[in-house]
């Protein structure tokens, strides 16, 4: 049997990975936007196929599948323009050789409980801290897209409801390096039914805990920001 890993092009130009053993027929379950379904893909109008590659097994094409989400854009545009060979990977860092700009999202059931995880030794920094949710945005995203890409690849659910919050300017230490970050804060309403571990290279474990109970420790900024977006958790 074969399997496929395979690129869509989103009609906001955003990029879906995904694999499957039967693409034609994945790809008619898109278009159908049912239960079967990518949840990320539900979001637009459209999309276009615009690369795939064949795996002798299921392994493979899940590990292929995995490398090749956590790539940046220009990485992805260039396996999908066929010069990857061209490509050459900058050294410049988000948020310390320029201004990185992040989705930070406090997922709750809507019943006084927050969804965390706890950051593994793989994250950059915070290691063995727990943290709610987020991820850099990538090119040509708005601010509500790049937030339920990265609630579906974090948490692999559906978003409910998802309420921009605020802005704010993170200036902080990570090791010997100053950083800046502008962090775009969320609240949003996930069916805790649906939630699952995404990332486990970067999660060691998922949890619910209520917003006065949270667990310890947590990510250096996770009060700050809460403290901003409780109010707009209890509303929802």
């Amino acid at each position: 049997m074969k399997y496929f890993v395979y690129i869509l092009r989103t009609s906001s130009n955003t990029l879906y990975i995904g694999q499957t053993n039967n693409l034609e027929k994945r790809l008619k379950e898109h278009r159908g936007k049912s239960g079967k379904s990518a949840k990320y893909i539900r979001y637009f109008n459209s999309f276009n196929l615009v690369y795939s590659e064949e795996w002798p097994t299921r392994k493979g094409a899940m590990q292929r599948e995995y490398q090749l989400k956590k790539w940046p854009k220009t990485k992805k545009e260039a396996i999908i323009a066929g010069k990857l060979m061209n490509y050459k990977k900058h050294d410049f860092k988000p948020g310390v050789d320029f201004i990185g700009v992040t989705c930070v999202f406090y997922c709750h059931d809507g019943m006084g409980n927050l969804l965390m995880h706890k950051r593994s030794k793989n994250c950059r920094d915070e290691n063995g801290r727990w943290d709610c949710g987020g991820g850099a945005m990538e090119l040509e995203e708005t601010f509500e897209t790049a937030a339920k890409r990265e609630i579906n690849e974090e948490y692999c659910c559906d978003v409910l409801d998802l309420k921009f919050v605020t802005a704010t300017n993170v200036l902080r230490k990570n090791g010997k390096a100053n950083t800046h970050w502008i962090a775009l804060l969320f609240a949003v309403l996930v069916n805790p039914k649906k939630v699952k571990l995404g990332d486990p290279e970067k999660m060691d474990e998922i949890g619910w805990f209520p917003f006065d109970k949270l667990p310890s420790p947590l990510h250096s900024q996770l009060i700050n920001h809460f403290n901003l977006v409780k109010n707009s958790l209890s509303s929802n």
